[in-house]
């Protein structure tokens, strides 16, 4: 688990009716000056992330992260003590585990 930052969310229900975020005079309460020029005249082509000045506190929220790691010494040390070869899939070392593993690891006996 992490703790990403939570984008503030402009507040379209203060919008006057009929306004919309495509209007400039909505936008530009939003960005500095500097940051709004350099989008209308297409220097940031891809658009900005604009961060809240310094002080301001912000909010977080937190997430899960899920990763497949690939541990290649892992899997050595599996290959040898198993004398089996199931390269990196975890799926077929759970099977081969649940049916054999057990077996195999009273039958080996201690090293």
């Amino acid at each position: 688990m992490i703790d990403v930052p939570v984008a503030g969310p402009i507040n379209v229900g203060a919008l006057t009716p009929g306004a919309s975020l495509a209007d400039p005079s909505i936008v530009s309460q939003y960005l500095p000056p500097e940051v709004e020029v350099q989008l209308r005249t297409g220097q940031l082509p891809f658009g900005a992330i604009v961060l809240p000045p310094p002080g301001v506190p912000q909010k977080f929220r937190r997430v899960r992260v899920n990763t497949q790691l690939q541990n290649v010494d892992v899997l050595a040390a599996l290959e040898k003590l198993s004398d089996q070869s199931f390269r990196l899939r975890s799926a077929t070392w759970r099977l081969w585990w649940a049916a054999e593993g057990q077996h195999a690891a009273s039958s080996r006996g201690p090293s």
